[in-house]
Parts: structure tokens; C-alpha cells; sequence
């Protein structure tokens, strides 16, 4: 029973480490401009307006 514990235990650990690897990747990505945004922002600076 004490094995069967300390097993699942170990998994839980596993899965949160994971998750919290997870969480750091999706918070590093929202920092960073969406891929429309950035050529947006490029097509803003031609001299000629885009419609």
C-alpha cells in the first residue's frame, strides 16, 4: 500500500512539474505579438495607405 502511495505521489509531482513548464511557456508566448500583429505593424509603415 505504502509503494502504491509513494508512486502516485511521484506521478503528482511529475505532472505538476509539467503542468507548471506548460504554464511558464503560454505566459513567455502572451508576452510576445501575435503573428498578425507583427506584419500589421510592418504594413504600417509603408508610405502608401493599404485598404
Amino acid at each position: 500500500m505504502i509503494a502504491r502511495l509513494k508512486k502516485c505521489t511521484d506521478v503528482i509531482a511529475e505532472t505538476d512539474l509539467a503542468m507548471q513548464e506548460i504554464r511558464r511557456q503560454m505566459e513567455r508566448a502572451a508576452d510576445q505579438p501575435a503573428d498578425e500583429e507583427v506584419i500589421y505593424e510592418k504594413l504600417k509603415k509603408f508610405d502608401i495607405p493599404i485598404v
